[in-house]
């Protein structure tokens, strides 16, 4: 029998040898018939009320792994969903959102459906999730992500009736494990720990960190494209391109990607949740645990293949004096295989010196920032967060002589602060020249971080049925999604309580507007460097 493919046909022949017997197989066709034997995992993303854009590397991970073991998979990106909408005038972008989701869930008939929830957009996964139940009666529901991470037994305790399976920690390992237990009738109870039983409906999967994150494969870019038509191709990849990345210093017209080279932070500063997310399960310490930096610029070649010339590092800190041949390998490996691309990582301050910022601008390195959070050494010393704030300083020097462009991010309404306080620091901002150097959050409170549990709040509080406002007297104020006046200036702050009222924030966005604290990458000098 030979078998050999016609191009001129697209079309695969059978034949035998005896010629007695020919089958065309058109590739189509053929295709069909295995998708039909496989297994098909969807992945949805509800919408985010801060509106990010970018390509969620958590689901593209997850995705490829299974694509990998022989799964069929499908990404449902609401916010890329939404902005297509947008673009189509529709005239209810949201409810437009939805029944695209519908329609193209229907089409595509999964077997299991995956939702990642954030502490940010948790009223939009709870209604997301409400409208799939209800619409795919029967079909196996996986939540996971952040805040199930955080969460889990609050959200079980409200939200039984909206998953079958939930998914703490990293779930790249144990949603295979689930998945494969599922199609071949298993049970989910083993004995070794890593799947527990927690209900006869409901399923607890436990935390377990992936041993080797080079085990894993690069994540699938590909599939936050799959769901639109070619027409609507290249409003999504604007979707995806035209965002706060593809604005940092040499990434102007530059096809640029996210990459990953380490996961977790060794640090624990109260307020941040990474060192609740990543940590070791004996001894609780917080874990950051790094790629082998040649499997890094694999993934960098792989993409620079496909015409990517700008790469920003979406780790919690980037680590370069902590360990220093993490970087160095990198750079030489850049040389090594004529890599010639503009890159970008957040980081510590503590992680800088001159000698490191030199190194890594000659590498074609052109922005990181960094958490000053606030000006007040005690306040930082409150927060769990202790380091030199004149280093800091002399690194934002460091980085304008050598043409790095360096941004701070600094938390507005830390506790203790009022409306006095928070001007006073804004006017030190203004007196280091860090107008075009500074971003602004609000300064919250994540599920579960020590920050919450000694300003008493539980998982039980951020569930949408809690009356928020009883917090007050403890001087705690909740910002519910979808205020545009604070959304679209702040980082961070949806479904999430502060130390301070949305008129105190609203009023200190505009003084910091009015005080030139916009426009940060308007200096040609810095965006031109090296280009």
């Amino acid at each position: 029998m030979f078998i050999y493919y016609n191009s001129s046909i697209r079309s695969i022949i059978i034949q035998c040898r005896n010629d007695k017997h020919i089958e065309i197989i058109n590739l189509s066709k053929l295709k069909k018939i295995i998708l039909k034997n496989k297994k098909k995992i969807a992945f949805l993303l509800p919408y985010y009320e801060g509106r990010n854009h970018s390509e969620f590397l958590g689901v593209g991970y997850l995705s490829q792994v299974l694509l990998t073991k022989g799964y069929d998979t499908l990404i449902f990106d609401e916010d890329a969903i939404c902005y297509l909408m947008e673009k189509k005038n529709a005239e209810n972008t949201f409810d437009s959102s939805r029944q695209f989701i519908f329609k193209k869930l229907s089409d595509y008939n999964p077997d299991v459906i995956c939702v990642t929830i954030n502490t940010a957009n948790y009223t939009n996964s709870l209604s997301l999730l409400r409208f799939i139940r209800k619409r795919f009666v029967g079909i196996k529901i996986i939540v996971g992500g952040p805040h199930i991470t955080s969460s889990w037994a609050t959200f079980k305790m409200y939200h039984k009736n909206l998953f079958d399976v939930a998914i703490i920690g990293e779930g790249e390992q144990t949603l295979l494990d689930v998945c494969n237990r599922l199609f071949k009738k298993k049970s989910l109870n083993v004995t070794n720990g890593a799947i527990l039983s927690a209900s006869n409906t409901n399923n607890l999967i436990a935390n377990q960190l992936i041993n080797k994150l080079d085990d894993l494969p690069f994540p699938d870019r590909e599939g936050f494209y799959k769901i639109f038509s070619n027409k609507e191709y290249p409003i999504i990849e604007k979707n995806y391109q035209d965002v706060f990345y593809s604005f940092l210093p040499g990434f102007r017209d530059k096809k640029y990607a996210r990459i990953v080279g380490s996961r977790g932070c060794a640090f624990a500063c109260d307020f941040c949740s990474p060192s609740i997310l990543w940590k070791n399960n004996h001894t609780g310490i917080p874990v950051r645990r790094i790629r082998n930096p040649k499997k890094v610029v694999d993934e960098i070649e792989f993409l620079y293949q496909k015409k990517y010339r700008a790469f920003y590092f979406d780790d919690p800190t980037f680590p370069f004096k902590s360990e220093p041949d993490f970087y160095k390998t990198m750079i030489s490996e850049f040389k090594k295989r004529n890599i010639h691309i503009k890159w970008s990582a957040p980081t510590r301050s503590d992680e800088l010196s001159k000698e490191i910022l030199q190194e890594l601008y000659d590498s074609g390195f052109t922005y990181t920032y960094f958490g000053l959070e606030t000006d007040k050494k005690e306040k930082l010393i409150n927060l769990g967060k202790c380091f030199d704030i004149e280093h800091s300083l002399n690194a934002i020097k460091w980085c304008d002589e050598i043409g790095i462009h360096c941004d701070v991010s600094y938390q507005v309404g830390v506790p203790g602060d009022n409306l006095d306080s928070i001007i006073k620091s804004i006017q030190w901002l203004e007196k280091h020249g860090l107008q075009k150097k500074s971003f602004f959050s609000i300064a919250a409170i994540w599920p579960e971080t020590p920050l919450a549990i000694r300003y008493g709040l539980t998982s039980d509080d951020f569930e949408p049925e809690t009356d928020k406002k009883k917090f007050e007297a403890r001087g705690l104020y909740f910002f519910e999604p979808g205020n545009p006046q604070i959304e679209r200036y702040y980082s961070n702050c949806s479904g999430n309580f502060h130390f301070i009222d949305e008129a105190t924030a609203i009023q200190i966005k505009y003084y910091l507007m009015d005080a030139g604290f916009i426009k940060r990458f308007d200096n040609k000098k810095i965006i031109s460097a090296k280009d």
